[in-house]
């Protein structure tokens, strides 16, 4: 391990937010296939190679009840981070450095267990260390949420491995960087030449633009690395079995990947296999996926996990649909429109209109009755796996606070990144003068105030009003 931490101590890794780690997420996903999951506010939750510990932070910032502790093996980054959560006021995270090969929690499992930007970053005997961990320190009804990188989408990019590798040698950092970005340059500009003729080129060379978009530490890290190790998801899954886990969805694809796929398309997948798993895998193919999310749980919960969708019940609805004139058609923000046939799923999505995204208890929405429930459940799932709508373990507040305030962690953000994390776990990079008037939201104005304060009025009272309701509706107020 001691290769491992001078190299990320010589290029710090870049701290960033991962909305796929959400433990609220997790939770809700893990809730509707039947997994006991216990609720995002007042769980126990690990992450392994946490950084200097932004993630996590935001997560503790957003649920102050649990109980947050980040593992890493570079202690400069467990410093930042120890500072960082000191100077935002979170006194309910724990930030460890610590040797993943000889890490033993002696206290209580935990409701979550996150693994980002780690698994397939390490040798073999590190992957095995992770599972072997994750088994050991998960709870009844818990669920870990760990990334890899995944076949077949990833042996284009093995291929720009290869090419910058070779290129770039064993030199110093910045030395290494400079030709792997040359020689992606090279390939992308001389791509743009050929692809006409060769159309095989084309998907080349967009690789190369999207390796060029990433920072120094990413494409140093992720792709220039001494380990970088894709598997097909039907590897990943045996691989875990055998220590005790069992896969139970994807992060990102709740439903399956075909659920994002075009319907002719997906008819196909559906009629490629009887197993879920299988028709996951093949889809990979069709989506070039080269990054997956799985969600595990313990082998002895999973023999009575399965699709429970009367289980949204019990959940919150977040809404952007808007109705259009046909009673059963809605539309999306980002431009899609879809035709609902089931009646009280309609009605439910008419009224969460309303909200504009502000996730509210499902009874608020919809007053059906008991045998209602699986058949409304089976079609809010496909439209929360094709990302249509949110559901959550969690509730929003139903008014807008009257003296609006972020949490200090996110105040702090503005100033450090000029960036917060919404309630919802996404990061919102933000233009300055939308940060100067966000400043303003530490609790001493009335709503009105703020909108009549100088920051207000630079930025333009209309652009003021919709920051303060979307920042509402995103649950990213403080409630007091």
């Amino acid at each position: 391990m001691h290769d491992l931490r001078e190299r990320y101590q010589r290029v710090p890794y870049e701290d960033f937010v991962s909305p796929l780690t959400d433990p609220g997420l997790s939770g809700t996903i893990a809730r509707l296939y039947g997994i006991p999951a216990v609720s995002a506010d007042g769980c126990r939750i690990l992450e392994l190679g946490c950084g200097a510990g932004l993630n996590l932070s935001a997560i503790a910032a957003r649920h102050p009840s649990s109980h947050c502790i980040g593992m890493d093996l570079v202690p400069e980054r467990i410093s930042e981070g120890r500072q960082r959560a000191a100077r935002a006021g979170l006194t309910n995270i724990e930030l460890l450095q610590a040797d993943l090969a000889d890490f033993n929690w002696p206290g209580e499992r935990f409701d979550r267990i996150i693994v980002w930007g780690l698994f397939s970053w390490v040798p073999d005997a590190l992957k095995a260390r992770i599972f072997e961990i994750v088994a050991a320190c998960l709870a009844p009804g818990g669920v870990a949420c760990i990334c890899f990188l995944t076949y077949p989408g990833c042996k284009l990019n093995e291929g720009l491995r290869d090419l910058m590798t070779l290129q770039s040698g064993d030199g110093l950092p910045q030395e290494r960087l400079a030709t792997a970005r040359a020689a992606l340059t090279t390939l992308a500009e001389a791509g743009a030449m050929g692809a006409r003729h060769h159309s095989s080129i084309q998907a080349w060379r967009q690789q190369a633009q999207e390796l060029l978009g990433k920072s120094d530490a990413l494409l140093f890290h992720d792709e220039l690395g001494s380990d970088y190790d894709p598997c097909y998801l039907l590897q990943f899954v045996d691989w875990a079995a055998e220590h005790g886990l069992a896969h139970l969805a994807d992060a990102d694809t709740p439903g399956g990947a075909e659920h994002l796929l075009p319907p002719d398309m997906a008819a196909r997948v559906a009629a490629w296999s009887d197993d879920p798993l299988a028709r996951d895998q093949f889809a990979d193919y069709l989506t070039h996926r080269t990054l997956r999310t799985a969600l595990l749980v313990r082998a002895e919960d999973a023999v009575t996990a399965a699709f429970t969708p009367a289980a949204v019940r019990e959940l919150s609805l977040g809404s952007l649909l808007q109705p259009l004139a046909d009673a059963a058609g809605f539309h999306h923000p980002r431009g899609e429109d879809i035709a609902v046939a089931d009646a009280d799923v309609a009605t439910l999505l008419r009224a969460a209109s309303a909200g504009q995204g502000l996730r509210r208890p499902m009874g608020e929405w919809l007053a059906a009755a008991d045998d209602a429930w699986p058949r409304v459940g089976a079609t809010l799932f496909g439209l929360f796996a094709r990302k249509l709508v949110s559901l959550s373990q969690t509730t929003d507040t139903a008014q807008p606070p009257k003296r609006p305030a972020l949490h200090a962690f996110n105040r702090l953000l503005l100033a450090e990144r000029a960036m917060l994390v919404s309630g919802h776990h996404q990061p919102m990079p933000l233009p300055a003068a939308e940060v100067a008037f966000l400043r303003r939201l530490d609790g001493s104005l009335l709503r009105d105030e703020l909108l009549a304060c100088a920051e207000a009025q630079r930025l333009g009272g209309e652009r003021s009003q919709q920051l303060l309701d979307v920042l509402w509706r995103q649950g990213s107020l403080l409630t007091g």
